[in-house]
């Protein structure tokens, strides 16, 4: 793991510095891309800090009805429910106005020289049409946090995953199939760290794909590889972040 994450650092390192907020653009076409061999690997379940949250797995719907809430945590309660496995360096705090949030914290020495992400997963891999939306907050300027979706969960196998940079001021959507290495399949230049909450939603509804950003559409591609999974929330080493109000809503087959 560690010689494909160093893999990774080199490709983002070639990429360009920061662009002007707030106008999304397009990388160049004939920027020269090689994709990460692999996705960082979430942590599996061990200590968890204290308060401990739970970790309950999601049974798989009979039926699912368009507009449907699929999955859905804030935290309020103190606990982080129905994560199929959680990392033991995320707990659930208070920020000064009492609102709950799940955090994050691999910005530390030890994670840093170990290559230590950390995640968590939810959902179930039977889905297949629906929205993701969460909020999500970077405390520190070389954050890089990222949802895998249509996802195997726990090994990120096959999957697609949003990838929000605030090192590399980017907004990505990569695919993995198979452990086949990570396809860069959009990437927006963008500055996306002021340590404020950013909204995030991903749609996923046939082979239509959506990226959004404070309700503004950042991406939208179409790809019919992956047809269904659940999710896979994480972050990579040297990112301290916070994330709360996470929804699933089931969605039709088609836009």
């Amino acid at each position: 793991m560690n010689s494909k994450l160093f893999l990774f650092a080199i490709l983002v390192f070639i990429m360009t510095g920061c662009s002007p907020k707030p106008t999304p653009t397009e990388a160049p076409a004939t920027e020269t891309r090689v994709p990460p061999t692999s996705t960082p690997t979430p942590i599996p379940p061990t200590a968890s800090r204290t308060p401990k949250p739970s970790a309950t797995v999601v049974p798989s719907p009979t039926e699912i009805v368009p507009g449907a809430v699929l999955f859905e945590e804030d935290f309020e309660d103190g606990k982080a429910d129905n994560f199929v496995y959680i990392g033991d360096n995320w707990e659930v705090t208070t920020e000064d106005n009492g609102n709950k949030v799940f955090e994050i914290n691999t910005n530390t020495e030890a994670d840093i020289k170990n290559n230590d992400g950390g995640g968590v997963g939810f959902g179930s891999e039977d889905w297949t049409n629906y929205s993701a939306e969460y909020r999500v907050k970077m405390l520190n300027a070389k954050a890089n946090t990222w949802l895998s979706f249509r996802s195997t969960i726990g090994d990120n196998k096959t999957y697609y995953v949003e990838w929000l940079s605030a090192e590399y001021d980017t907004v990505n959507l990569f695919g993995d199939l198979n452990y086949g290495g990570w396809e860069n399949i959009k990437t927006l230049k963008l500055a996306v760290w002021d340590e404020r909450w950013y909204r995030v939603k991903v749609e996923a509804q046939g082979t239509v794909l959506r990226v959004y950003l404070d309700d503004a559409l950042m991406i939208q591609v179409e790809d019919s590889r992956i047809a269904s999974g659940g999710f896979n929330m994480g972050v990579m080493p040297g990112t301290h972040a916070l994330f709360d109000d996470i929804r699933i809503t089931a969605l039709g087959d088609s836009p």
